[in-house]
């Protein structure tokens, strides 16, 4: 999901709470040198495919195996942040979403402690906890 985070003044925002670690979203990505075009090059090694003039090889980023179909890493919700180079991995079941005004709150489970160190067990060997950047986000989503 792709969040924004600051003002927002369309009318199709809604507000959300997690609880979460935030990280800098290129650690989802890993970048690989890939084949650009589809032309026979055997033999041929130059930059660009005398075939059909497209660069041979391209950059791009590729998820890292744990950050499967967007949007999950193991057990954990992604929420991108726009705007922003972050993304908060979440716990499941702690995301509120609403448009509505008001008070708006999150159950926090009471195996907190529990779930946070399962979540950093998981995430800390991907290079992608920090321990102070845990805690309960707020922020607008676009709609």
């Amino acid at each position: 999901m792709k969040v924004r985070m600051g003002y927002v003044s369309n009318s199709s925002t809604s507000s959300f709470i997690v609880v979460g670690v935030a990280v800098n979203t290129d650690k989802l990505f890993t970048q690989k040198e890939v084949r650009n075009c589809e032309c026979d090059l055997e033999g041929i090694e130059s930059q660009y495919c005398p075939k059909c003039g497209k660069k041979t090889m391209i950059t791009k980023s590729i998820p890292i195996p744990e950050y499967t179909n967007y949007g999950k890493i193991g057990d954990f919700e992604v929420h991108e942040i726009d705007y922003d180079d972050s993304s908060i991995i979440a716990i499941p079941d702690t995301y509120d979403r609403s448009s509505d005004y008001g008070k708006h709150k999150v159950d926090v489970p009471e195996n907190m402690a529990e779930l946070k160190e399962k979540m950093k067990s998981f995430l800390e060997p991907l290079g992608l906890w920090e321990e102070k950047e845990f805690g309960i986000w707020y922020g607008v989503q676009e709609g």
